[in-house]
């Protein structure tokens, strides 16, 4: 058999024309078990739109408790998970409304850990402060 001219990603190459129906039988499979993969059943469906609402039900709720719950007057901020959860919402959904929510969630998180951290650093120089040295006998 002849050769075949193949554009690979702007690259032109001639592969044997055995080697060129080997490579497209396997890009085949390849789409075939892709597709498979992207079908979910039902079931997994159905828990995947109830999470989902579940989610958007929350948000509002956390909104408010990141509005309210100033991280300088209350300690053990969850800042990590609110962090995680801003991320996360970035990755989930293109809306613009939970977007610009998950940013103000993030830079909450920030400010939350800057205070946390400012907090850790107080308490380990009252520590050194307070130190009492042991009496010598």
């Amino acid at each position: 058999m002849s050769d075949v001219n193949v554009n690979y990603s702007g690259i032109l190459m001639t592969v044997p024309y055995q080697t060129f129906q080997t490579m497209k039988k396997r890009i085949d499979e390849l789409v075939a078990e892709n597709l498979a993969l992207k079908k979910c059943p039902p079931e997994i469906q159905d828990d995947e739109a109830d999470l989902r609402a579940a989610l958007y039900a929350a948000l509002p709720v956390i909104q408010f408790a990141v509005s309210n719950l100033n991280p300088e007057s209350v300690r053990g901020w969850p800042h990590a998970q609110l962090d995680a959860l801003g991320r996360h919402l970035k990755e989930v959904t293109d809306d613009p409304r939970i977007l610009e929510m998950a940013g103000a969630f993030c830079s909450q998180a920030r400010h939350a850990a800057d205070i946390d951290a400012f907090r850790q650093e107080r308490v380990a120089d009252a520590k050194e402060l307070f130190t009492v040295a042991p009496k010598d006998s």
